[in-house]
């Protein structure tokens, strides 16, 4: 859905939208793992929302 540059330890950040943990291991091993610039990942998985603002007021 997403992907983001990030600094830090991680080069990037992607936000997967997935049926279930089998199709995101199925997206993991037929296509982020098949890259060649992929030399790994961590998955994070979100438990629950706790807020979600969509409006940034900037001065």
């Amino acid at each position: 859905m997403d992907c983001f540059a990030t600094t830090g330890q991680a080069d990037y950040h992607l936000r997967v939208l997935c049926k279930d943990i089998s199709a995101y291991n199925h997206f993991l091993e037929t296509f982020l793992f098949r890259l060649p610039a992929v030399q790994s990942a961590q998955t994070n998985v979100v438990l629950r929302e706790i807020k979600n603002g969509t409006v940034c007021p900037v001065n």
